[in-house]
């Protein structure tokens, strides 16, 4: 007797799930002809979310196993090429998304007909940068690139390893380095000064998350962390005794760092928060810090607070402005990376800025005489 149709599924909520380190997705495991199998729904943290995903999984799963089974035909149209690359290379659910989106593309050169419809013979490199510009005209290049550019590349890269079609190439969109700017000399302490000095108003609908918003800005800037990365942790990764962050979830690398150190600025700041507080953020927030559950919700008080003071300001500046005047210290791109969240040297040089002051002294030094070494 197979199991009953609600047992076809669990979804773990992130951090649900007992396993070390703790998950930081939602993971959906499924039973499917007595088998289970554990699937990590990378980027999805919404249980309900979790729970459409693999219901639709399992129906494909069965009906899958229902077709006849014989020897595979060569695949005709795009669609068919599609979905024979996603069942042999076993890509995530996320990667997914991009294909199905990608094949169901409704192009002008078609006749407003889905890109999943063209035969494989007849695919070009210029169906696939008009579908990115379908999909994703209002993004950036960068990100045409990867959510469209890539996984057509990939499909019919499979299909011309596989003798189905013939091997081309596919350019993408040419990229711009936006990089994110570093504040102004000064901004950053006006921003934490205004912060810790304002109060809450009659009119505002979120008192309750009022207190917290000074400390976040300061976590921010004085730990360098990233948005998503902040708003995850928990009480039970705060270690006051040692002045310490354990097991810190890494947004980029999947990696879990053992421990960082905390600033002294912010180890004030938690300490200084009402006795209970730990135990009051298990009951209202799954044992978050800060009461925000998305980047979202810190938005939407974030940037008319800084628009008031005239300043352009997004939490990635933070970063940025960490990793810059720890360069400008003269401290070392491996401390720099052991003292946040950065799991590679590499990176630290795109987030790192030089101050106009600094470049003023840097650029004096050329042409400069130094005295000779005229020995003892």
């Amino acid at each position: 007797m197979g199991r009953p149709r609600e047992y076809d599924f669990k979804i773990y909520g992130p951090g649900e799930r007992t396993k070390s380190p703790p998950n930081r997705w939602c993971v959906a495991r499924l039973w499917i002809n007595d088998t289970r199998k554990d699937i990590t729904l990378s980027g999805n943290t919404d249980p309900e979310e979790a729970r459409s995903i693999a219901r639709e999984y399992i129906a494909a799963a069965t009906e899958r196993a229902s077709e006849p089974r014989g020897r595979p035909e060569r695949p005709r149209t795009f669609r068919e090429l599609a979905e024979r690359y996603s069942a042999v290379r076993r890509i995530s659910l996320f990667e997914q998304r991009h294909v199905d989106r990608l094949v169901a593309a409704r192009l002008a050169s078609l006749g407003h007909g889905p890109l999943g419809d063209v035969l494989i013979e007849e695919l070009t490199p210029a169906l696939a940068q008009e579908a990115a510009g379908v999909l994703y005209g209002r993004r950036t290049e960068k990100t045409m690139n990867r959510a469209a550019i890539a996984p057509f590349s990939a499909i019919v890269h499979f299909g011309a390893d596989n003798h189905w079609c013939s091997w081309m190439r596919i350019k993408g969109f040419r990229t711009v380095d936006r990089r994110t700017p570093r504040l102004a000399e000064g901004d950053a302490e006006r921003l934490l000064a205004a912060a810790a000095a304002a109060r809450p108003k009659k009119c505002d609908r979120y008192k309750a998350d009022h207190p917290y918003r000074h400390i976040f800005l300061l976590f921010l800037f004085r730990q360098g962390w990233r948005i998503t990365e902040s708003l995850r942790l928990t009480w039970s990764q705060v270690d006051l005794v040692a002045s310490r962050f354990r097991n810190v979830c890494v947004d980029k690398g999947k990696a879990v760092k053992a421990a960082i150190v905390m600033h002294p600025d912010v180890y004030e700041a938690l300490a200084g928060l009402p006795e209970g507080e730990p135990e009051r953020a298990l009951r209202e927030r799954r044992g978050r810090v800060f009461p925000w559950f998305d980047r979202g919700n810190v938005y939407r008080w974030l940037v008319p607070f800084c628009n008031d003071f005239g300043i352009h300001f997004r939490p990635h500046m933070a970063r940025v402005e960490f990793a810059s005047q720890l360069s400008e210290a003269g401290q070392t791109d491996t401390k720099i990376m052991n003292v946040c969240t950065w799991t590679d040297t590499r990176s630290i040089s795109r987030y790192t800025r030089t101050s106009e002051r600094e470049c003023e002294q840097t650029i004096a030094l050329v042409g400069r005489k130094t005295p000779a070494d005229t020995g003892s």
